[in-house]
């Protein structure tokens, strides 16, 4: 995102996690006015992305609101909230959280925290034997989801199926008679 490109412009970025304020911190750099439009009643934010929020000025969250409605003819100028506020703006950004699609892995028991996300060993090993997983829907890289931490977390996956598998006999045998 390059904050750049909204100077002087009202934005409004939908969210209320580390990602939601810290595009939000990003953007009011440059941007006229920054609405960050939050379904609950507090930011679950780091501590410190909320001292910095609190300092900016031309941030304004608006807490328990959905946005239900965009309006625009040739692009984005408004959008409508559930609480019956209507915000002039020039762009709007998704930065909330979805829930794992882990439907595939329900069937053959493998272990999910509270919140849908699949658990992970260093090593990324599930619960099952031989399963392992990678990516935005594991517990593992302190909940940082980002391409280089679900990269990062794939390769560690690769290598600790690859020494999983080397250790089984039918593996041995395998390599041995090619």
């Amino acid at each position: 995102d390059n904050a750049s490109l909204f100077k002087d412009k009202n934005i409004a970025i939908v969210g209320g996690a580390n990602s939601a304020v810290m595009k939000a911190v990003t953007f009011a750099n440059e941007a006229k006015k920054v609405y960050l439009i939050y379904r609950k009643d507090k930011l679950r934010a780091d501590k410190i992305w909320l001292d910095k929020i609190d300092t900016i000025k031309n941030i304004e969250i608006i807490y328990n609101a959905n946005v239900i409605e965009v309006q625009g003819t040739d692009e984005l100028e408004k959008i409508i909230l559930d609480n019956d506020k209507e915000l002039d703006t020039e762009s709007l950004f998704i930065e909330a959280g979805t829930i794992p699609n882990v439907e595939l892995l329900e069937d053959l028991g493998v272990e999910t925290n509270e919140f849908g996300y699949i658990k992970v060993e260093k090593n990324q090993a599930t619960n099952i034997e031989g399963v392992f997983a990678a990516g935005d829907i594991t517990t593992n890289s302190n909940g940082f989801r980002q391409i280089i931490t679900a990269c990062s977390e794939g390769a560690i996956a690769a290598l600790g199926a690859l020494n999983y598998i080397s250790k089984k006999k039918w593996y041995n045998y395998y390599i041995k008679s090619k």
